[in-house]
């Protein structure tokens, strides 16, 4: 890969946006690698959850990549993005309405535009204390059009979410859990919670339940 690390550990698939120079923001060419990230994912039965984060710790993504030669032309007409744009949306994440199978984002650092919208593409966000969240967007008279419209008004307060779609102020982590756009704070990202979600323990778990019996604990 290219412009993404992607590590398996058993159940469990950890896909990290690795363009730190550039805030991990994507261009077409990542957004069509990340497609056939996303399709073995989807394909795989031995996969049960992933984990989307992106390298460093100043930054899950910083959306598009402005500074792309093409995207520097066509935003002279302001269609910047459409330069880019992969079919499934950013990351071929935002525009994929059909993934079955979950996904936790990890934010280590600002969610920005379609940072921001890639976050809320995922099923669980799980911030580390130092995360920002927002829609820059009405800032530059853009809108949101990778699905941060509807998912950011069905993830928080109506107001609350009004709020940021309509004036692109920045929220925190720790704001953002109490509003509940986001799960869960911690002070590193990825969190062990994803790896619990794939382990063997958790099988057994689930299977000790079902059974109605004591579960025998391997910690794997």
């Amino acid at each position: 890969m290219e412009f993404c690390r992607v590590q398996r550990e058993g159940h469990l698939l950890v896909v990290t946006l690795d363009r730190p120079q550039v805030r991990n923001a994507l261009h077409r060419a990542a957004s069509d690698e990340l497609d056939r990230v996303w399709t073995q994912y989807e394909t795989d039965p031995e996969l049960r959850v992933a984990i989307l984060t992106g390298a460093g710790d100043k930054a899950f993504s910083a959306g598009y990549d402005m500074r792309e030669p093409s995207a520097t032309a066509a935003d002279q007409q302001g269609l910047a993005f459409l330069a880019h744009r992969h079919p499934r949306g950013l990351g071929a994440l935002t525009l994929r309405y059909d993934m079955p199978k979950p996904l936790i984002a990890a934010v280590n650092g600002f969610a920005l535009g379609g940072g921001f919208e890639l976050a809320l593409a995922c099923d669980i966000i799980v911030a580390a204390e130092h995360a920002e969240f927002g829609l820059p967007e009405p800032r530059v008279g853009r809108m949101a059009l990778e699905g941060g419209i509807h998912r950011l008004a069905r993830s928080m307060p109506l107001k609350a979410a009004m709020g940021l779609l309509l004036t692109g102020r920045r929220i925190s982590a720790p704001d953002a859990y109490r509003t509940g756009l986001v799960n869960e704070v911690v002070a590193l990202v990825p969190p062990t919670m994803a790896r619990a979600l794939a382990s063997v323990d958790q099988v057994e778990g689930v299977n000790a339940f079902s059974e109605r019996r004591a579960p025998k604990w391997s910690g794997r």
